[in-house]
């Protein structure tokens, strides 16, 4: 399962890049075209699938250890799982939801187009802080 978290890591980066140079190149176009609006439906989609499958393998980590919050909170390792891991991811996620949204409902491309780059551009730099980059089972 900490595989698929991990590879479904991989599609959510590449999709929020994709997202920032679109929502970036994007602002001198007068429509938000079809491969626009594809990409925010499908890192919704990898997002939230992401997230599930996190929140398994984060209850199952938080009973694993009693949802003992002492000895998480005293270690940076575990901290960095049992709580600041899920806390930023799930703030990225929000971000990403709330980009599809807001794209949905706006009729003007550039405001679209700005909201994609403001709203990825945030969710990226939310994700790459708080992956777990030495215990990350692509890179091991």
């Amino acid at each position: 399962m900490l595989h698929l978290h991990s590879t479904l890591a991989v599609l959510v980066l590449l999709f929020l890049v994709f997202g920032v140079i679109r929502g970036f190149m994007g602002g001198r176009q007068e429509v938000f075209g079809a491969i626009d609006k594809r990409i925010t439906l499908l890192t919704l989609i990898f997002a939230h699938l992401q997230l599930v499958i996190g929140l398994y393998l984060w209850f199952s980590f938080m009973s694993a250890m009693h949802w003992d919050m002492g000895t998480i909170m005293g270690d940076s390792v575990l901290r960095l799982k049992g709580v600041e891991h899920i806390t930023i991811m799930i703030f990225a996620v929000i971000m990403i939801t709330m980009v599809r949204s807001r794209t949905k409902k706006m009729t003007d491309a550039k405001k679209q187009y700005r909201a994609m780059l403001i709203g990825y551009g945030v969710a990226l730099l939310l994700v790459l802080v708080r992956i777990p980059w030495n215990q990350w089972s692509l890179l091991q």
